[in-house]
């Protein structure tokens, strides 16, 4: 092996030259050369940085504890100090294999010195998602090491403190969440402490709660590749664990994130399986991990996927029975959640004046509660539902970008794009159309930067109400793209409105070829609804055409 080496080197071959070199510092120790071995892979891994080939560089700081335990048995800080920053290494990496090897080596070293308890505290998370294979022994190996120590009375005193000190800091991460916002410094800062004590297994009474609250404050945050990740890991823990309750909610987790990214067909997909699986009584205890009915929750959220998807009077039905739903339980969060999604779906059929009754339902529930964390969408809400009578533009609109601002200071960017194309229509109403277009660009980038494209047609297409008005050309290429969102989102709803808007744009400028072309195929499917007025209009003018 130290030939083939030699020859790699000096024929510039040094691709994987680092875990060749570990492999052979590993032979070395077994035949007694330990402090050459060593000196192996000191310079390794002081070659890492002028290379930057890091994919092992957790192995070989692995390989280099073991070898140390080889030369000393005795002396076992140099050892620990090396599988600790393996263990460092790969989580930096995200290398699950090489940090369970890490943590399984020192695991070992601490009970063989009587540290039982933090051999589990090492352990446990490690294993965290992982099933036996007979590709990877160590996992089978950890589980059997893992359920030794915990029969052992030190650990079992050891994870009681554990677990009641950590419950304290996850009902308290909670508290905060509720009270000062899913998306707040202090709830992130707060659920960061919880996890830094609580034990990461689904066995773990505060596991799960543990889990939506990370959930939850990345999807607030706007944070959505890690939610998405957050609501997989959830999903795959449950189903590991043989937790079908659990699994239930994580449908919920990944519908929700997956409707904020604009996949609305798999995010129906996963809605229908909560549906499909849910169980009354057996799924009712969830309300204590997430604070509100999944059941009613997930309704909510489904039927925003229906609207977007063109089902619309199926979207109106499954909002009002989650509506009823969390009245009839006397559920808080679910009915704040329900009336929320609600004036959601009012916003996205064009129904102003369907808003009223829920958005005053929203300010009195909010009012009742005194909680802040739903105040701002009650405030934005009910200025929405005015009636355009009485409203006045110019007035509303500052009103409603200082409840943005807000919101933009608490990081609550979860559908924050959406809020700025509602100013952008209030400012366009008052006059302002410079102010509009910025609201708009202002939410397109910040959909660009979030990855939350539900909203990314609706934006393109208040650009073009308010382009229509001074510069036709770019007015015709924002309809023109909110129409070919919709279309690759499957978003018929979105489709219809931007094809109407198009096609009355082209009317109004002599083009009744395009705008009868532009408009039948997106009515294609629709029947007309007093759930979504705008079918009624586009067929009137599909005949007038």
């Amino acid at each position: 092996m130290s030939e083939g080496i030699s020859y790699s080197r000096e024929q510039g071959l040094l691709m994987c030259l680092p875990l060749f070199e570990a492999v052979l510092a590993e032979a070395e120790a077994d035949t007694g050369n330990t402090d050459t071995a060593l000196a192996r892979l000191d310079r390794q891994i002081a070659d890492i940085d002028q290379t930057g080939e890091r994919w092992c560089e957790a192995e070989l700081h692995r390989i280099r504890g073991e070898i140390l335990l080889k030369r000393d048995t005795a002396i076992t800080a140099p050892a620990e100090a090396a599988f600790l920053t393996a263990i460092d290494v790969a989580r930096q990496q995200n290398s699950k294999s090489f940090e369970l090897r890490a943590a399984l080596s020192l695991a070992k070293l601490y009970r063989s010195t009587g540290r039982a308890a933090d051999a589990h505290a090492v352990l446990a998370p490690a294993l965290e998602g992982f099933s036996p294979t007979s590709e990877f022994p160590e996992i089978e190996e950890a589980q059997t090491l893992l359920d030794t120590l915990t029969q052992d009375d030190r650990v079992k005193g050891a994870l009681a403190k554990q677990q009641a000190r950590a419950k304290l800091h996850v009902d308290y991460a909670r508290a905060v969440q509720w009270g000062m916002g899913f998306a707040a410094d202090e709830t992130k800062a707060a659920f960061a402490r919880a996890g830094a004590l609580a034990l990461a297994a689904p066995r773990d009474p505060e596991y799960w709660a543990l889990m939506y609250g990370r959930f939850a404050s990345f999807l607030m945050r706007g944070e959505f590749v890690a939610a998405h990740e957050a609501a997989a890991t959830y999903l795959r823990q449950a189903q590991v664990a043989g937790s079908p309750e659990h699994a239930v909610n994580a449908r919920r987790l990944l519908g929700t994130v997956k409707l904020e990214q604009g996949a609305f067909r798999e995010s129906r997909e996963e809605f229908e399986a909560l549906l499909a699986n849910w169980d009354e009584d057996r799924d009712r205890p969830l309300r204590a991990v997430t604070g509100a009915d999944v059941l009613c929750v997930g309704g909510a959220y489904m039927a925003q996927a229906l609207v977007c998807l063109g089902d619309v009077e199926a979207a109106v039905r499954m909002s009002g029975d989650a509506i009823r739903r969390a009245e009839a339980l006397d559920d808080f969060g679910a009915r704040a959640f329900a009336l929320t999604n609600r004036l959601q779906i009012d916003a996205m059929r064009g129904r102003p004046d369907a808003m009223r009754e829920p958005a005053e339902a929203l300010r009195k529930l909010v009012s009742e509660k005194a909680t802040p964390l739903w105040e701002l969408n009650a405030r934005g809400y009910a200025i929405w539902a005015r009636d355009p009578v009485h409203l006045d533009p110019a007035a509303a609109a500052n009103e409603f970008g200082e409840i943005i601002a807000a919101k933009l200071e608490r990081k609550e960017l979860m559908r924050i794009y959406h809020w700025h194309g509602l100013l952008a229509q209030l400012q366009s109403a008052a006059g302002a159309c410079e102010d509009a277009l910025a609201s708009v660009a202002m939410g397109l980038e910040i959909a660009a930067q979030t990855g939350g494209h539900c909203k990314d047609s609706y934006l393109y297409r208040v650009r073009g109400d308010v382009l229509a008005k001074r510069d036709a050309a770019a007015a015709e290429a924002a309809y023109r793209e909110a129409l070919r969102v919709a279309h690759e989102q499957s978003a018929r709803t979105f489709e219809l409105q931007a094809a109407l808007s198009l096609a009355k744009f082209y009317q109004s400028t002599g083009r009744a070829a395009d705008a009868h072309a532009v408009l039948a195929p997106a009515l294609e499917g629709f029947s007309p609804t007093p759930e979504f007025p705008e079918i009624e209009e586009a067929q009137t003018l599909l005949a007038l055409l």
